[in-house]
């Protein structure tokens, strides 16, 4: 299945992290196989976000440079890179260093009937999972799919296995009490 370097990290970002022995492994090969390959980490350089409001997250010191074609700083100092996005996620190079563009890093993914089965069954279940806001307790959503998840929740899920009423089935015992 041909998956964007956006598809594989929000693929990576919502794997169960519980589990029996069989999930662990799943997660663990999927990581494997969903991750950046070499050659990947040589062409877009990804880098993990920082907040630089703080100084470099290495050495403290509060001074950086942009570094070009790449949503990314480089500490004066040590010389880490930080990319400049939510703290903890991932940017990489859209450009390479004479400017062409370096696409969204579509690759053909080899996966087994197991793991495809467990992405199905996580992306079912962000979206009968209702959201609820943890101050107030009030239910704000019938399921938790992001913008990025609904996409994959459509490439994965079969056709006939969507879930596309208003309410569903946990919405619904949610409201009930």
């Amino acid at each position: 299945m041909k998956l964007t370097i956006d598809e594989r990290l929000t693929l990576l970002g919502i794997l169960p992290r519980q589990g029996n022995i069989v999930t662990h492994r799943l997660v663990q090969s999927l990581g494997n196989t969903l991750g950046f390959t070499d050659e990947e980490v040589s062409l877009f350089q990804p880098t993990t976000c920082g907040n630089i409001n703080h100084g470099c997250p290495a050495c403290g010191f509060k001074g950086f440079d942009p570094i070009p074609h790449l949503p990314a700083v480089k500490c004066l100092k040590c010389g880490m890179e930080v990319g400049l996005g939510p703290a903890g996620a991932v940017v990489w190079r859209a450009r390479d260093a004479e400017g062409n563009e370096l696409g969204d890093g579509s690759r053909d993914i080899d996966l087994s009937e197991a793991a495809v089965r467990l992405i199905v069954n996580t992306l079912k279940i962000l979206n009968v999972t209702p959201v609820i806001n943890k101050e107030t307790g009030a239910k704000t959503a019938d399921g938790s799919l992001t913008s990025e998840t609904m996409a994959l929740y459509l490439k994965f899920v079969p056709e006939d296995e969507q879930q596309t009423d208003e309410t569903t089935p946990v919405a619904e015992a949610v409201a009930a009490g």
